[in-house]
């Protein structure tokens, strides 16, 4: 069934149909941060050593008005061709979708790789792009030996630094509020290593025009989308990188104004202070994330008279976000503490390869010192994989 509204317009005896153009809730938009892409190995082995390649997995979310016959398309691109393709089926009307690329024909390419989303509508025959993510597929290795010799394999995965940078706050709806006020969900990205990410009692520390608010509690739940390890021999050191994605809820506060507010409880609370509510406190915000006194992140946005979060200028400038969705400036401390950390990817590119286009959104970005690397330098005479650069 078609989703796209018509207009009639009367031209003398005949009635034509015209398209009515989508609204913004309508439109199909990518979730990018409830999608995610991974690679998984697929090794084999004969007379000449070990072969490894991988598959692509993508799982995610569209948001706008969905069909259950429409589908998600993924392109997977290397030097600008597409080296596969493979479609998602959408599972019903929240737009979740979970697939792979053909078993049968993994990849071995590794380097700048490309991931083109299109939304297939079912109705109408069409394919519509709807987020390009500009990928790197980093070559990690691990060994085995032939004999006495000691001998390295290559093991695929992605490497995401770029979205260390990159946040969203998400506007909450809630029984205790009327459809003009809800919670705040933040998401953000970090790189751990062996030990993996572990919450340790974070709080949010949110100031306006440089006033300080009631803390927030703030602890994460956590989402890994990539992890490398690279091991070289028996006798060396594992090199384990991991790629979150955390969400949190702080404890206290709520968007919206006082009209928006059906609770009484709540009311009090607003009135106590032990809540804050964004419509009283419109302006410029800086919010600092904190893990035992240390900075993990600090957010920055705006707080409209409506108790809203304002849409952040890269979504002027081209960053598709579901409705509710904002993104929110990133800053570092100088001594980052993710394991891993590259603050040229940062200031490069956020959101899986999207080059920051808003006027001083680069500027505004505080980066700390790298720490890394991420992905090593291949072991001397080992080899493996179809690199691909950038173009």
């Amino acid at each position: 069934m078609s989703r796209t509204p018509t207009l009639l317009l009367a031209t003398g005896a005949l009635l034509i149909a015209m398209p009515r153009p989508a609204r913004a809730d309508e439109r199909p938009i990518l979730s990018l941060i409830e999608t995610g892409v991974s690679l998984g190995e697929r090794r084999s082995e004969n007379d000449k050593g070990i072969i490894n390649k991988y598959v692509v997995r993508v799982r995610g979310r569209v948001a706008g008005s969905i069909d259950g016959a429409d589908r998600v398309k993924i392109e997977w691109k290397a030097g600008g061709k597409v080296a596969g393709e493979f479609e998602c089926d959408i599972q019903g009307a929240g737009g979740v979708f979970d697939c792979a690329s053909d078993d049968e024909k993994p990849f071995d390419h590794h380097g700048a790789l490309q991931a083109v989303f299109s939304y297939v509508d079912d109705s109408e025959d069409t394919s519509t792009p709807i987020y390009t993510m500009n990928l790197r597929v980093g070559r990690f290795w691990n060994w085995y030996q032939r004999g006495k010799k000691t001998l390295h394999y290559p093991k695929f995965q992605l490497v995401l630094s770029d979205l260390q940078g990159s946040a969203v706050v998400r506007h909450e709806e809630s029984s205790h509020y009327k459809s003009e006020a809800g919670g705040l969900e933040f998401f953000a990205h970090v790189a751990a290593g062996s030990e993996g990410w572990a919450g340790k009692s974070e709080t949010l520390r949110c100031s306006v025009g440089g006033k300080k608010l009631t803390d927030s509690a703030a602890g994460p739940g956590d989402a890994l989308l990539a992890e490398s390890v690279d091991w070289r021999g028996p006798d060396a050191d594992k090199h384990d990188v991991r790629f979150y994605r955390l969400r949190f809820r702080p404890s206290n506060l709520t968007w919206g104004t006082r009209d928006a507010i059906g609770d009484d409880d709540l009311k009090q609370q607003i009135e106590k202070g032990t809540e804050i509510l964004l419509g009283d406190h419109p302006g410029e915000w800086s919010c600092d994330w904190r893990q035992k006194g240390k900075v993990l992140r600090t957010f920055t946005f705006t707080v409209g008279a409506d108790g809203r979060v304002a849409p952040h200028p890269e979504q002027a400038a081209g960053l598709s976000l579901p409705p509710g969705d904002v993104m929110v400036g990133v800053s570092f401390s100088d001594d980052v503490l993710d394991d891993y950390f590259d603050p040229t990817a940062v200031k490069a590119t956020g959101f899986f390869g999207r080059a920051w286009s808003a006027p001083g959104t680069v500027s505004a970005l505080k980066l700390g010192k790298a720490k890394g690397p991420a992905e090593l330098s291949p072991p001397k005479g080992a080899k493996g994989g179809t690199e691909v650069k950038a173009r």
